[in-house]
């Protein structure tokens, strides 16, 4: 089957097939990959967070693990994401988070600002003293 390609027109490319495993040989060996999947990740997950080392987890790609394991659950491919625009979903979450992050510690320096208050009566006086008084329109000596 030849579908439309993006963006050129009066181009067509095949389509990309979608396989449909029914043999019981094949179904159990992709049962197997997720079983092996979820109880590798299971045991990782848990050590990672036993020994406070999170970074266990990058020797594994796990999204091509996740989108592995969906296909060979029997999810169709037509749901699965573009990578670039996974990329650019992360992107968009992180620079949220980021302006959410400076808006809180802008928001926790205002009201740290508003509980220190004036400074006393007398240190504002002796620092009133130490400035030069000049006429409006005079240059200070």
């Amino acid at each position: 089957m030849y579908v439309p390609v993006p963006g050129m027109k009066n181009k067509m490319r095949l389509a990309m097939p979608e396989i449909t495993y029914t043999s019981r040989l094949a179904l159990a060996l992709k049962a197997l990959q997720n079983k092996a999947t979820m109880d590798t990740l299971q045991f990782v997950i848990q050590a990672a967070d036993a020994m406070k080392k999170p970074e266990l987890l990058d020797n594994w790609d796990l999204d091509a693990a996740f989108r592995t394991f969906a296909i060979n659950q029997g999810m169709s491919a037509a749901f699965e994401r573009p990578f670039k625009q996974v990329i650019a979903l992360r992107a968009a979450r992180a620079k949220q988070a980021a302006q959410q992050r400076a808006m809180d510690l802008a928001e926790q320096a205002a009201n740290a600002a508003g509980k220190l208050g004036k400074a006393p009566q007398q240190i504002q006086d002796q620092v009133s003293e130490s400035i030069p008084q000049t006429n409006p329109g005079q240059a200070a000596a």
